[in-house]
């Protein structure tokens, strides 16, 4: 009994140490509206080991640019390296508690403005630092941007002013905010800070025209949060900024360019999503466990569905992708309500789970361009009964129709695609139809398959109309021509 007690507290005291190694294992790469970051994750996600990041590398440009509080989910705490950097001011955020020595180097950067607390750092000798008024642990003498407060008629929040615009930095004692257009002084309201309103009591808030940007999880957590109107010049939400704002309803997102990476995710209060053309760029988990939305329209700007953008978006009923050339990992994973699915004449790529766990998907079209299909893709789809793969498909992935108890039949126009033996591992009674003209590359597949006579193709007529079609072209001039003489 002593000994299983040792071993228990042995692999107890392995259990805690292992929750304290950071996750810092391989270099992630995530592309903003403002230049690519190189980035390592750290943390275990516990309370006493929480998820951060360090930007290692960022390759940016522009007179201004303002670095993000989080990358894909993990607040950005450390900066080791900007190289590659040609802007001329970079705005550190409020998260950042560490600057490595040499983290300017083979950067063009000039001038670092932070909005935080000073941290852990040696202030470079040939860079400019300017600090936000009323952090701490700066010297006194050192230059500093006015913190003010904007008060309205009925509303309240702080601001300051950077190369002659203003951003909104935080709440005051109102619930309600109004960006107008400008401050007392006629700076514009270009953005909303990172971080702004997290975790606050807002419960509706509304644009100015000039405000460009809404920062990276500037109103995180607020979930008072109901309305919330753009203004007209909003191009650019960031990543987390409204997630978890589970009262939210519909955001009218008319000239948006990019919606950055779980931007409304669990936003529950939704009932309909709607992608405009404007929207070019749309991160991962974007609408992510939208559970009340009923529907979704996606514009003409995107042709991607990125990982898990619609996940869990349990009241979706059918979806229309016109236009949509690849569609990401888990991209509708456990839409249990999905009943149809139309995929573009030109869809390529379906990643892996992208529609797995969706039970009630009955239909889906696969248009003629698809050329890979992702592991366990269609996993527990369990009213699927038949699925129709073009000619140009080439791989298959992993337990792709795994627990799909109703699946009976799968068509193939062309040759067996790349596939491991377990393609139909977890399902049974699925009957495998090819065509006479491909039979001979399915021999080496391990189940039941019927061989059918290829269809004869439409166009294998069209010479024959053309030719009666020249004939007659070719009499009718004969005619004039004669016509033409005897007069």
């Amino acid at each position: 009994m002593r000994q299983v007690a040792s071993v228990m507290v042995a692999l107890a005291a392995i259990l805690v140490l292992s929750s304290m190694i950071p996750l810092s294992d391989a270099t992630d790469s995530y592309d903003s509206p403002n230049g690519t970051y190189e980035y390592s994750k750290h943390g275990s996600g516990s309370d006493t080991n929480p998820y951060w990041s360090e930007i290692l590398s960022f390759s940016c440009s522009g007179d201004v640019v303002f670095l993000q509080s989080s990358l894909e989910g993990y607040g950005v705490t450390t900066v080791t390296s900007l190289s590659g950097c040609e802007a001329g001011t970079v705005v550190v955020p409020r998260t950042v508690t560490s600057v490595a020595d040499g983290a300017l180097d083979d950067s063009s950067v000039e001038r670092m403005v932070f909005l935080g607390d000073r941290p852990d750092m040696d202030i470079p000798g040939d860079v400019d630092v300017v600090v936000l008024e009323g952090t701490s642990g700066w010297d006194p003498s050192q230059e500093t941007i006015s913190l003010s407060e904007y008060r309205g008629e009925g509303t309240s929040f702080t601001y300051y002013v950077l190369d002659g615009y203003a951003y909104v930095y935080g709440a005051l004692d109102s619930r309600e905010i109004v960006v107008p257009d400008e401050d007392p002084e006629g700076h514009p309201f270009a953005g909303v800070d990172s971080e702004a309103f997290r975790d606050g009591d807002v419960t509706s808030v509304v644009l100015g025209a000039n405000v460009v940007s809404i920062g990276t999880r500037a109103f995180y957590g607020c979930e008072s949060l109901e309305t919330v109107v753009m203004g007209g010049g909003v191009r650019d939400i960031r990543d987390e900024a409204f997630r978890y704002c589970i009262n939210l309803e519909d955001v009218d997102l008319d000239g948006v360019r990019t919606i950055g990476f779980e931007a409304f995710r669990d936003c529950r209060s939704f009932t309909s999503i709607e992608i405009p053309d404007s929207v070019t760029g749309l991160g991962g988990g974007a609408f992510y466990i939208c559970r009340s939305a009923t529907s979704l329209e996606l514009g003409d700007g995107v042709d991607t569905v990125p990982e898990r953008a619609f996940g869990y978006c349990s009241s979706l009923e059918s979806v229309d992708m016109t236009g949509m050339k690849i569609i990401g990992e888990s991209a509708f994973i456990s839409c249990t309500s999905l009943r149809s699915v139309i995929l573009d004449l030109g869809t390529e790529s379906i990643g892996d789970s992208a529609f797995s766990g969706c039970t009630y998907l009955a239909s889906v079209e696969l248009g003629d361009s698809l050329v890979s299909l992702g592991g366990q893709a269609f996993s527990e789809c369990r009213m699927l009964t038949s699925l129709i793969f073009p000619e140009t498909l080439e791989s298959i992935g992993d337990k792709a129709f795994f627990h799909c108890n109703g699946l009976t039949d799968l068509y193939f126009e062309g040759d067996m695609p790349d596939t491991s033996g377990d393609m139909l591992f977890g399902t049974t009674g699925v009957t495998v139809h090819v065509y006479d003209t491909y039979s001979g590359s399915w021999e080496r597949f391990d189940g039941d398959v019927v061989v059918e006579k290829a269809p004869v193709p439409d166009d294998e007529g069209l010479p024959v109309t053309a030719i009666l079609v020249m004939i007659v072209a070719i009499l009718a001039v004969a005619v004039c021509i004669v016509y033409k003489v005897r007069r």
